[in-house]
């Protein structure tokens, strides 16, 4: 069963949001075995993958809102929901917005140091 131009946006706009709690989980995880096993083992583990995940958001999402914004356009120009399509579209310019902030904040902070 094809899926409808509408839904693909909708799943790549979910993308960006499963990376973020991605994030808040393996960094709890990291947090509470932080001391339990001072700082090796288990923790190493936890915390690599939590700094990965914040170091590819940008990427994360900005392939996944220029393809939702692609797929978007597609379902306006089908006569597609254009209610859906519109929320859909400022959550994505929101987006934009904080991976643009986010990325002027964690690239300051590199060079600070």
């Amino acid at each position: 069963m094809m899926k409808t131009h509408t839904q693909r946006a909708f799943v790549c706009l979910m993308i960006p949001i499963i990376h973020i709690a991605a994030f808040f989980v393996f960094g709890f995880l990291a947090t509470i075995t932080e001391f339990p096993t001072n700082r090796s083992g288990i923790y190493l583990i936890f915390s690599t993958i939590d700094i990965l995940l914040m170091l590819t958001f940008p990427l994360v999402q900005l392939g996944s809102g220029i393809r939702s914004i692609v797929h978007q356009v597609r379902a306006l120009h089908n006569q597609e929901s254009k209610v859906k399509n519109g929320i859909m579209m400022a959550v994505s310019v929101l987006f934009f917005v904080a991976v643009v902030l986010y990325c002027y904040q964690l690239w300051t902070g590199i060079m600070s140091v």
